[in-house]
């Protein structure tokens, strides 16, 4: 029964999967922060599987700061552009 249910599981369902966790843990982590914020509510229901997910905490902050850092580039930064004089020419 166990080589059946190898067959059964397939990449697009594991992928499915984790972007389920994922983004379950991320919005469980979101409502945390906006209740901790002085609203003095908690969530409702603890999300489960949180404490097992706690290794993907420096990940998930890493992407929010890259995507803090893209905004503040588009908001006024100037950008240099790099030309090669020989194909200017």
């Amino acid at each position: 029964t166990t080589n059946c249910l190898f067959y059964l599981i397939t990449e697009e369902l594991i992928r499915t999967r984790w972007r389920s966790l994922k983004d379950t843990l991320q919005r469980h982590r979101r409502l945390e922060r906006e209740a901790r914020s002085g609203s003095g509510a908690t969530p409702k229901r603890p999300y489960a599987f949180a404490r097992y997910l706690d290794f993907l905490k420096p990940v998930l902050e890493l992407r929010n700061t890259e995507a803090s850092w893209e905004e503040e580039e588009e908001e006024g930064e100037e950008h240099v552009a790099i030309v090669d004089v020989d194909e200017a020419v």
